[in-house]
């Protein structure tokens, strides 16, 4: 025997020698759980019960003492759902307070004990008004999965500060649509917090493998070890496996073309696999399959990762937390008023798989520890079609899937989070209002004050605009009501939103799917990655979709590859990139001193359009102008109709466009502008020089009741002050104390 194992001996043995009673400890999972009931009896003991509340649990409360606390919980308990804490939210908190006890002092209480105290909670409701409410759950089954996967390409215009954060929330709905995987189990979860764990590199393991009489097919492998109650346990661990979609209208949910970007991206494979190898497909004749491994420096590092300012982290898993806020607000964006949540897309699995496999593929399937788990998951409507059932006719599975579905409350005209989105104007917030709420919240800045009225008139405006439907009082704002209601409240609107909504909407079967907007369209004339992108999922063709165009693997991955680059995304104008760092790719000299110092980018976003504009006419073709509306250069014998078309653009809006800081689309004054081509107008490129010209405008109707002079409005008479709102919230030009430029 060694003497490194002579001495581990001696260790043990002085171990057991001093080695006190065994301690349970308590699960990651159960910490918070177990903190948050034992401040909840420590209240109740300093205000009810004659207990010492500084040393709680030091003996297992009895049957009698806990009927007293959740008596007191029904009483004192924050609601949510209703006036009064629910029954299952007291139940809940009967077990964590068991979990408290047993980790304190090893105790348990028996089944009898058990019992009584559940009749306790069920008899609450009666005697003490305890609420019997539960929280809507919601259903996400996959054809809302591919809903959200087009409006997220096609019409999403959430400024997100990286665009890889898109193609993550796409990757999610595919591994949640295919796998059924909770939250937790891509992500970090919130009950596992700082552990950095979720799907990384080395979890997920591409194949080439062969088809009967067809090209070999990839295929990645995701080894899920994070599974709840097995997490940590090599033994127990789980794989599934996902396949590459080849049919044109399946492949914008191919969850092989999504990790081939992100894994190129982020350099994951080994130098040999390059563009021509993803495209050749070799495969030796004598094997089945081939693996493509994963490089060691990459391995512990997560597919899903967190924003880093402009860049994506280089280490950072997202957190469950950021993925749910994601997720609500995309929600909202796409016009559902129930939340769309993490567990939306697990119960959609569920539903979609219930009766297609056994009884242990299923518990197998969905990660549970028992066949009676599944139906917590399953939709509260009744899943048969009871009318034609009766009559002896076929169900009709698309409409009882349609009704229980997150679709069938949707509207695609509902109101939407303002935060970076297109055409944004956010209207002033009074003084007295923010001063008001800087006593309620002394330590907030002014800033986060502002943010949460904003978000507080949103929901205001949401819920008010769901209540109008039900009670049939809804009409296309315009005119003079339009603003009237802005003033009412409602601090922020899109100027493409007041327009109808008829024709941006497609109606496939019985599911409702926007269009692109006008001022999308615009932003994908200099988001050429996205643009192609859509054209090989989504292909844009007047307004309606046609079928994908057939390109190789490599050619439809290049532009996802880009996106998800994890440096900083920097916009370019057609012909040229802005220079790397804070140098002007048009300018002559390599630096300015005015720009380094500019902090909003303001002065840095006009010199560099005003280079690029003096760059395009150096270089323009012969017999070519250059559009000062869409920067492109167009041939003379076009150029009056291309005008044409800029001046009657079916959009209202007619402030100064930003992406990304950069200027996509001159402002233009709606007194100025005219259909006729023979009247010229001036572009705008300051917003302050273009709210001071419309200002002046103002001044001179002041006192009288004018229409909007912008040739699209309907011509209502508005005084000056609501005029003055109209053009701000219609034609999406500020005119406060700040004029600023709206930003995507």
């Amino acid at each position: 025997m060694s003497v490194n194992d002579s001495d581990y001996d001696s260790e043990i043995a002085a171990d057991v020698a001093n080695e006190s009673p065994y301690q349970l400890k308590p699960k990651d999972y159960d910490v918070d759980g177990i903190k948050r009931i034992t401040k909840q009896w420590q209240r109740y003991c300093i205000n009810v019960s004659s207990l010492n509340g500084t040393e709680p649990f030091k003996t297992a409360p009895d049957v009698k003492l806990i009927r007293g606390f959740l008596k007191w919980r029904v009483k004192k308990g924050k609601a949510r759902l209703d006036e009064r804490i629910t029954v299952s939210t007291l139940s809940k908190e009967f077990e964590q307070l068991q979990r408290a006890v047993k980790f304190k002092i090893d105790h348990t209480y028996h089944a009898g004990e058990k019992h009584d105290i559940a009749q306790y909670i069920k008899e609450l409701s009666f005697t003490h008004g305890a609420s019997t409410k539960k929280r809507t759950k919601t259903v996400a089954l996959y054809r809302d999965i591919e809903d959200c996967i087009h409006y997220g390409y096609c019409c999403d215009e959430k400024g997100y500060s990286h665009p890889r954060i898109l193609l993550q929330l796409v990757f999610f709905f595919i591994l949640s649509a295919y796998t059924g995987l909770r939250p937790g189990e891509i992500v970090e979860s919130s009950s596992h917090r700082n552990k950095n764990e979720g799907i990384l590199y080395k979890d997920v393991t591409l194949f080439l493998n062969r088809r009967e009489n067809a090209a070999p097919r990839y295929m990645i492998r995701v080894r899920v070890r994070n599974r709840k109650f097995r997490r940590g346990n090599e033994g127990l661990q789980q794989s599934i496996d996902l396949h590459e979609e080849t049919e044109p209208e399946y492949i914008h949910a191919c969850p092989v073309r999504l990790f081939l970007s992100f894994a190129m991206a982020d350099e994951a494979f080994e130098p040999w696999f390059t563009w021509e190898e993803i495209d050749r497909r070799t495969l030796s004749p004598s094997a089945a399959s081939r693996c493509y491994p994963i490089r060691k420096q990459v391995q512990d590092i997560p597919v899903i990762r967190a924003a880093c300012g402009t860049a994506i982290h280089p280490t950072r898993i997202l957190s469950a937390s950021a993925l749910h806020h994601l997720l609500v607000e995309f929600g909202q964006r796409c016009g559902y008023k129930l939340p769309l949540t993490c567990y939306s897309f697990r119960r959609g699995f569920a539903n979609g798989i219930q009766g297609k496999a056994s009884a242990p593929r299923l518990r197998q399937l969905m990660g549970h520890t028992n066949d009676g788990t599944i139906q917590s998951y399953l939709s509260e409507d009744v899943g048969i079609d009871a009318q034609n059932a009766v009559r002896n006719l076929p169900q009709d599975h698309a409409r009882l899937d349609f009704t229980i579905s997150i679709a069938f409350s949707r509207d695609v005209g509902a109101p939407t989070p303002s935060s970076n989105m297109l055409g944004q104007v956010p209207l002033t917030i009074p003084k007295e209002r923010l001063d008001a709420l800087s006593i309620a919240f002394p330590k907030r800045s002014r800033q986060s004050l502002r943010n949460l009225i904003r978000k507080s008139n949103y929901q205001n405006h949401r819920q008010r605009y769901f209540s109008d439907i039900e009670a049939g009082r809804v009409h296309p704002p315009n005119g003079e009501a339009q603003v009237a209601e802005l003033l009412d409240g409602v601090d922020e609107a899109h100027p493409h939103e007041i327009q109808s909504n008829k024709d941006a909407i497609q109606l496939e079967s019985r599911r409702l799917r926007p269009s692109s907007s006008e001022l999308f369209k615009i932003i994908l004339k200099f988001d050429t990655y996205r643009r192609a992108v859509i054209e090989s999922f989504f292909p844009i063709s007047t307004g309606v979709d046609a079928a994908p165009t057939s390109l190789s693997l490599a050619q439809a991955v290049a532009p996802l590859i880009e996106l998800a680059r994890p440096v900083s995304f920097r916009p370019k104008f057609p012909c040229l990139s802005m220079a790397h760092g804070r140098k002007c790719a048009y300018c002559v000299s390599a630096s300015d001193a005015e720009l380094k110092s500019d902090p909003t980018k303001t002065r840095r976003r006009y010199h560099v359009v005003n280079d690029y504009l003096e760059y395009a006419r150096k270089h323009t073709k012969k017999n070519h102008f250059i559009c000062h509306d869409c920067f492109d250069h167009v041939p003379d014998r076009e150029f009056h109709t291309h005008d044409q078309l800029h001046r009657q653009e079916s959009v209202l809006y007619c402030g100064i466009l930003i992406w990304r800081h950069l200027l996509v689309r001159p402002g233009r004054c709606p007194f100025c502008i005219k259909p006729s081509f023979s009247q010229s107008f001036d572009r705008w490129y300051c917003a302050k020089q273009l709210a001071s010209h419309i200002k002046s405008h103002i001044e001179k109707v002041k006192g009288e009741s004018v229409p909007c002079p912008h040739w699209g409005c309907n011509g209502l008479p508005l005084s000056a002050d609501l005029l003055t709102k109209h053009i701000q919230v219609t034609h999406g030009i500020q005119l406060g104390a700040k004029a600023e430029d709206s930003t995507a």
